[in-house]
């Protein structure tokens, strides 16, 4: 595993910052701390390609204003998820707690990692948004659909979006299984977010409306133990659960 270590000239860094991240670097490649990971992973990726990854995400991120703990706790929950950490699948955001005044790093699945650990419960599923304009139709009952049929020619504004829908196919059976979440149900479930606030709403509104439609439907498709843990953890630090993930950091690896 190379050191991957940044460039002040290509990431135009000051020469701290440039310490503190190959700092990190170089913790990422302490033995324990590979093995730590090695003892977390819950899927095929390899220890070794995860902690690569985790060093491009800590050269181009804010792993630098972060605590010990929070990183360490971040790394291991990511590892938990048995998902590579990229963006889309994994994101990691620092923010400020004010109780502990500190900044933390902070775990968040992304909308393609849902898909990923859907997947690996054996559906096919994709998710969609609709907006003000796009023919959008829902049957209930013996034989529900949904038929969608974008309007290409409109705008399309976050503002504008109206609905949106998450479809998984059973992989044995072709069954199609389907949950519709109006802008209401959206915006409120928003709200109920701890990171309601967050820059992801705000940037990538759409992506988290697609997420949260799969958040719902993944409550009527059995999943695999890891999946299971993965989704539930992130539920926990999405909604602020009263019995947040607990994650062992006693035994890491100082940096």
């Amino acid at each position: 595993m190379g050191n991957l270590a940044v460039n002040t000239a290509n990431y135009g860094v000051s020469q701290s910052v440039l310490e503190k991240r190959n700092e990190i670097v170089a913790w990422l490649n302490n033995p324990q701390v590979v093995q730590q990971v090695r003892n977390s992973i819950t899927s095929d990726i390899t220890p070794e390609l995860f902690l690569t990854l985790m060093k491009s995400a800590a050269n181009l991120g804010n792993f630098d204003q972060v605590s010990q703990k929070s990183l360490y706790t971040a790394l291991i929950e990511a590892a938990r998820t048995g998902l590579p950490p990229t963006p889309g699948r994994l994101w990691f955001i620092p923010r400020y707690n004010s109780k502990t005044r500190q900044t933390e790093l902070n775990l968040q699945i992304g909308y393609q990692g849902y898909i990923d650990l859907m997947r690996r419960g054996g559906y096919i599923c994709y998710a969609g948004v609709v907006y003000k304009g796009d023919e959008f139709k829902v049957r209930q009952g013996t034989k529900p659909s949904i038929k969608h049929v974008p309007n290409v020619e409109s705008e399309r504004k976050q503002e504008d979006i109206i609905a949106a829908y998450a479809v998984a196919i059973v992989g044995n059976t072709g069954e199609r299984i389907f949950e519709v979440l109006t802008r209401a149900e959206i915006d409120r479930i928003r709200r109920d977010c701890v990171q309601g606030a967050s820059k992801a709403w705000e940037k990538y509104f759409g992506e988290m409306c697609k997420k949260t439609a799969v958040m719902r439907l993944r409550k009527y498709c059995p999943l695999d133990a890891s999946a299971n843990e993965a989704i539930v953890a992130d539920e926990r630090r999405i909604f602020g659960d009263s019995e947040p993930v607990k994650t062992k950091t006693s035994g890491a690896v100082q940096l």
